[in-house]
């Protein structure tokens, strides 16, 4: 599907959280449509899901106004409730071009995912820790925009997986079929930690050190590895290289570790050349784990690197894609392991950022 996203939906207000736009709508996080424009809010008043695999073979939208106006054939959209069974929202994926999207494994897989943010975002809203803590930011008064701008940021690579997961479904190639329910399984799973995430992240805004539970891992490498082969599958323009030395036995927290390395991931995603490498190492020396993100691209300003860490700085290019959360909370990532966190940028070498940590056996 060349659209896939997640809004917050009124009787009033249409507002998007996360948006992955191959199709040149231009749609980003926080953009906001006339909700009487879309097909989000017949689904809000019948909470139940719309599916269809071209619009002008369907008899109810073929001659129905929205798809005419944004342009799209195939459409599917599920509301996204909450364990209470309130209505949040939707998650939704269009395309301009018809697609096999109405079957019943399709719409299971869709429903499941609309669950999955359900009960991510319920679990977000009733923290009254998080809560007390967000109206604290001095940035904005408003609790729900800045949860909302934390799930934007995090959800959108395990976003990314599952549209690729829509795309290869919707072209019913069967035998991937499992191999892709793997994918989106890890990347539910890889959602789920989100809610103490959000809960950190809100801690160390109001000054405190996030929390980590460090616990020795099998193999650091191949929890590394899980994040890189979800940004494969989510970015298959650019090339991406990893070359993993890491100790088996170290103690670290490894899902705060996976966090940190698909943040620079992004940054790397978002910034470098899109036609040159990007490249991931991971070593020992001496008594620290290295690991290594380079992208190639432009020498990043002095300006911009002295601001880079600070929550909600945006550089040149992420006006359209980026909350501005990542680098500060992969600073707050290392420092709780007792690591360092650096970065360097050269005209002929490109960015690297470098991530120290301390081996514990």
């Amino acid at each position: 599907m060349g659209l896939v996203g997640m809004a917050w939906v009124r009787s009033n207000m249409w507002r998007a959280c996360a948006v992955v736009d191959d199709m040149g709508l231009g749609m980003k996080a926080g953009d906001e449509l006339d909700v009487d424009s879309t097909l989000c809010k017949d689904v809000m008043q019948s909470q139940l899901g719309i599916a269809f695999d071209d619009a002008l073979d369907h008899p109810v939208f073929r001659d129905h106004r929205t798809p005419k106006l944004y342009g799209f054939r195939a459409y599917i959209s599920e509301p996204i409730l909450l364990t209470d069974g309130s209505y949040f929202g939707n998650l939704f994926a269009l395309d301009a071009e018809p697609r096999p999207i109405t079957s019943e494994k399709n719409r299971a897989i869709f429903t499941a995912c609309a669950g999955i943010l359900g009960k991510l975002l319920q679990d977000q809203l009733i923290s009254q820790q998080l809560s007390n803590e967000i109206q604290s930011f001095k940035e904005t008064g408003n609790a729900r925009e800045v949860f909302l701008a934390v799930v934007a940021h995090d959800l959108r690579n395990p976003l990314q997986a599952i549209t690729m997961g829509a795309k290869m479904l919707s072209r019913g190639d069967e035998p991937k079929a499992a191999k892709l329910g793997e994918r989106i399984a890890t990347s539910a799973r890889r959602m789920s930690k989100l809610i103490d995430d959000l809960v950190d992240y809100a801690k160390g805004r109001a000054g405190h050190e996030i929390s980590i539970a460090t616990e020795p891992t099998e193999s650091l490498s191949a929890a590394l590895q899980t994040v890189i082969n979800e940004f494969v599958e989510a970015h298959p323009r650019h090339d991406i290289i990893a070359s993993l030395q890491l100790p088996v036995a170290v103690r670290v927290d490894t899902p705060r570790i996976q966090q940190l390395l698909s943040n620079l991931l992004g940054n790397a995603v978002a910034y470098g050349a899109p036609d040159l490498p990007i490249r991931i190492t991971g070593s020992v020396e001496g008594k620290d784990i290295v690991i290594l993100v380079n992208n190639q691209g432009p020498l990043v300003p002095d300006d911009v690197m002295a601001q880079m860490f600070d929550p909600y700085f945006q550089g040149p290019k992420s006006a359209a894609t980026s909350m501005g959360l990542g680098l500060s909370i992969c600073k707050q990532i290392v420092a709780a392991h007792h690591g360092s966190l650096t970065v360097l940028s050269c005209s002929d070498s490109g960015t690297t950022f470098t991530v120290r940590l301390p081996v514990v056996l």
